[in-house]
């Protein structure tokens, strides 16, 4: 019998913050505002797409209702300087507006 090789190319969804820890469903995500304000959202594993998707509840000192904002890409994690402040479970604190 003979062999037959195939070759697969794996994706990886795993993102990382810009200080390089790996991203997990369940965690908020911050980048602070040229006037020094932070613009939060939270990162929730969507399987239907396969990947991470940011929700938006702060920006500008406003807690607001969480709302889609769509995939979360390592290149829009990199250019918006993202990272990793807590996480849902272990501080909800972070979900309001006293920080």
């Amino acid at each position: 019998m003979g062999s037959c090789a195939i070759k697969i190319k794996i994706e990886s969804n795993t993102l990382v913050d810009i200080k390089g820890k790996e991203l997990s469903n369940g965690d908020i995500i911050e980048v602070v505002d040229e006037r020094g304000r932070p613009c939060r959202h939270i990162v929730l594993y969507n399987n239907a797409i396969n990947g991470y998707i940011q929700y938006l509840f702060m920006a500008q000192d406003i807690v607001v209702k969480p709302f889609d904002c769509g995939l979360l890409t390592q290149k829009y994690i990199n250019d918006e300087g993202k990272y990793i402040i807590g996480n849902i479970i272990d501080n909800p604190d972070l979900l309001t507006n006293k920080y």
